[in-house]
């Protein structure tokens, strides 16, 4: 004789050897939903010879069923939280963001630019300028983008408007000897900033 037991989807966590869902048990809506056509249960040989009807599969399927169309609303569990085993689910990794690419760090600072009413050049020439800084720099662009912004934003901040970003990635380039390797651009930025906000004779 047989009885039902647990066939777990091969894109769910592994639980314990022998378990079972308890009765209004829902999987993990994070667990993605089983293949198509999945069985939620299989035959066992039942040691006492009982035959349990084939209502329970059935009642488990259509538990799972509803648990993962309903987006996993109300309380859901995992095997461990209704069984007492020590069955956990491997955590969740998080996702990291897609770096940046150069063009659209360039349009960031060319956006940057026109929102204060000092662009002067289309973002091409942005671009142009940024292709050009990168090469001397060991950070990331994101950071070399950052490091032009805020210093026209300091410059800006000391009361010197002859400068854009586009006009300060063009010196932060030109500011690094043909000689020298990649270098950390901040301290290159830092520099410049020393030298366009130092009073004449100061």
């Amino acid at each position: 004789m047989t009885h039902p037991k647990w066939n777990n989807p091969p894109n769910w966590p592994a639980p314990p050897a022998g378990w079972s869902p308890p009765r209004g048990w829902q999987p993990d809506p994070a667990w993605g939903p089983a293949p198509a056509g999945w069985q939620f249960t299989a035959p066992r040989k039942s040691r006492t010879g009982l035959i349990v009807g084939g209502s329970l599969g059935g009642a488990i399927l259509l538990t799972i069923i509803i648990g993962v169309s309903v987006g996993g609303s109300g309380t859901t569990s995992s095997p461990a939280a209704d069984s007492g085993s020590s069955y956990t689910p491997p955590a969740e990794t998080p996702s990291s963001p897609a770096p940046l690419s150069p063009a659209m760090l360039a349009q960031f600072l060319h956006d940057k630019d026109a929102s204060d009413g000092i662009a002067t050049e289309d973002v091409g020439a942005y671009a142009t300028a940024f292709d050009a800084l990168l090469p001397h720099c060991n950070n990331p662009p994101e950071k070399v983008a950052a490091f032009a912004s805020a210093a026209q934003d300091d410059l800006v901040a000391h009361g010197i408007h002859d400068e854009t970003r586009l006009t300060v990635m063009q010196h932060l380039a030109g500011s690094v000897p043909s000689e020298v390797g990649p270098t950390d651009c901040q301290g290159i930025s830092a520099a410049y900033l020393t030298l366009r906000e130092t009073p004449a004779g100061g």
